[in-house]
């Protein structure tokens, strides 16, 4: 049994995930602020999402526990890897005053999506599936939704290419009148 699978029997499958989600997201902070070219910090929750796929469809193949959370401790340290540097992208990408809005507005689609319609689709998968798989169906729509890692790195590739003129013009931009700005004029 490997140290997912010890940290999970000792301490519960949810001490497993903080222990196993924190040092993806440190490390992939740290990779992110060594980097000298501003697209490369695009690349790293690229990786990590490929990366990840691998562990996760082993999650989704095993039949024992404790493989399966051997393989998912790795697994969610790389799936970690995308958020340190995905919300320093979005501050990055606006001027100080709507740093609190565009927070707002990526945690509204991250919960959405993935909290809101990821259960969703998932079941609904699931239920398709089960015809075929029986119980094992679940298991399936899994791995199959375990596919979206590859989209988003296709899309952290993409957004890549072009961040370092979003940022320069970021910079060019007006600054937005505050609100004693606006009452003065």
């Amino acid at each position: 049994m490997g140290l997912g699978g010890l940290v999970a029997d000792r301490l519960g499958w949810r001490a497993a995930f903080v222990i196993a989600g924190a040092p993806g997201l440190l490390l992939a902070a740290v990779v992110a602020l060594t980097l000298r070219e501003p697209r490369g910090y695009l690349w790293v929750p690229a990786v990590s999402s490929v990366a990840a796929l691998p562990l996760l469809l082993g999650v989704y193949a095993t039949d024992t526990a404790g493989a399966a959370l051997t393989l998912l401790a790795p697994a969610i340290a790389l799936q970690f890897g995308y958020s340190a540097v995905g919300y320093a992208l979005v501050q990055s990408l606006v001027q100080v005053r709507m740093r609190a809005l565009a927070s707002a507005i990526t945690l509204f689609a991250i919960n959405i999506f993935g909290s809101g319609l990821g259960p969703f689709v998932c079941g609904w998968l699931s239920d398709a599936l089960q015809p075929r798989f029986g119980d094992e169906s679940v298991r399936y729509s899994l791995a199959i939704l375990s596919f979206g890692l590859l989209w988003a790195a296709v899309h952290y590739l993409q957004a890549a290419r072009s961040y370092a003129d979003d940022l320069r013009a970021k910079d060019r931009r007006q600054p937005i009148p505050s609100s004693s700005d606006v009452r003065s004029m």
